[in-house]
């Protein structure tokens, strides 16, 4: 399991997740594949957008009231910050005053 929730997190990749778990990386490979393959037919309905269909348009308004630029967003898929370099338009919205660098989610 915390192969998987380290592999979806994004955070290593599986040469780094094979030295942490001393494993070679298609061991690694394997046991995400099978752990997915466990957790999926119980997380499936939740997964699928049809069931928060109608939440949808209150979510985008209530993230566009707080501030977010796009009006039609509907969540984050993670709060990972990603440094990136400076971009020549919308300088602002790349901006994390916070973390005192231009980033995206």
């Amino acid at each position: 399991m915390l192969v998987m929730l380290r592999r979806l997190a994004g955070l290593e990749n599986l040469y780094h997740l094979s030295a942490t778990f001393d494993r070679l990386p298609t061991v690694i490979s394997e046991l995400h594949k099978a752990m997915l393959d466990h957790v999926y037919p119980y997380a499936k309905r939740a997964l699928r957008l049809e069931v928060w269909e109608d939440e949808l348009p209150r979510l985008a308004q209530e993230l566009h009231q707080q501030g977010c630029l796009i009006p039609t967003c509907c969540g984050f898929i993670v709060g990972t910050i990603f440094k990136i370099r400076r971009p020549t338009d919308g300088e602002d919205a790349a901006y994390n005053g916070w973390k005192r660098m231009h980033a995206t989610k």
